[in-house]
């Protein structure tokens, strides 16, 4: 019984280290960044200046949606005005997904850029869309039971930024 116990304890303790010592070396290992890497090229620029352009304009819908819902309307009242704002950045999106597509047909190292940087910043500003807007979904949600609405204003901003990156 004492050799079993002995045997666990000292597999448990044997397992332990590699793990800790392999996640050791990759926090010590440095990541590579854009300024170790020195200057970006000029297509990766190109790439994450109509990718940031996109971000932008989906940032500045999420804030005029929030804008709009801060007094709390009536969803009848609101739902109308969602229509016309989501037109109007449609109508924006379609632009730079012009320009994006663009870059595909330039040069595709500058529209493998703009994917990276998509890739790479996309869901940062879904999440700070949610933390902007929780407040007020929550609110047409739970209280007004306006499901329908939230999901409106979900879909809405999802097509905007599908319709800035579609191939």
């Amino acid at each position: 019984m004492f050799l079993l116990c002995l045997c666990i304890i000292l597999s448990g303790c044997g397992g332990k280290e590699p793990a800790e010592t392999g996640a050791q070396e990759s926090v010590a290992e440095p990541q590579p960044t854009e300024e170790a890497s020195g200057a970006e090229e000029p297509g990766e620029a190109k790439g994450d200046a109509v990718a940031k352009e996109i971000l932008a304009v989906y940032d500045q819908a999420v804030a005029e949606i929030a804008e709009l819902m801060k007094a709390k309307p009536e969803a009848a009242e609101l739902k109308p005005k969602m229509e016309a704002l989501f037109q109007n950045y449609q109508e924006k999106m379609k632009a730079l997904n012009e320009k994006y597509l663009a870059l595909r047909d330039e040069d595709i190292a500058s529209f493998g850029a703009a994917n990276g940087y998509m890739g790479e910043h996309r869901g940062r500003h879904v999440y700070e869309k949610d933390n902007a807007l929780v407040a007020f979904m929550n609110y047409y949600n739970m209280e007004k039971e306006e499901r329908e609405l939230t999901k409106f204003i979900n879909d809405g901003l999802f097509n905007l930024l599908e319709t800035a990156v579609e191939h």
